[in-house]
């Protein structure tokens, strides 16, 4: 069963391993911190869990601009690379 889940300091290292294929050359350390530091300029992250299990992380901040009005920018989008096409096909 597919949820969401709020990503927060608590759970933030459960999201490491797949952090870590996008952003390749990050520590552990250097994710917490600057984590905080996006958490405090608006950035929100999410996690797609199939039964407990993390399956993919999405990044944002909602930002409003002369441009675009309000809208959600898109920072950092990764999935887990084990799943298989049964995992992608809906139910």
């Amino acid at each position: 069963m597919y949820n969401f889940k709020k990503i927060d300091n608590e759970n933030l290292l459960e999201t490491f391993p797949l952090i870590t294929q996008l952003r390749t050359d990050i520590s552990e350390k250097d994710c917490v911190s600057l984590f905080k530091v996006m958490q405090s300029e608006g950035y929100q992250m999410i996690a797609l869990t199939d039964h407990g299990v993390i399956k993919a992380i999405a990044g944002f901040k909602i930002q409003t601009n002369f441009y675009n009005k309000k809208h959600l920018f898109l920072y950092d989008l990764v999935t887990d690379p084990q799943i298989d096409q049964r995992d992608t096909e809906m139910q």
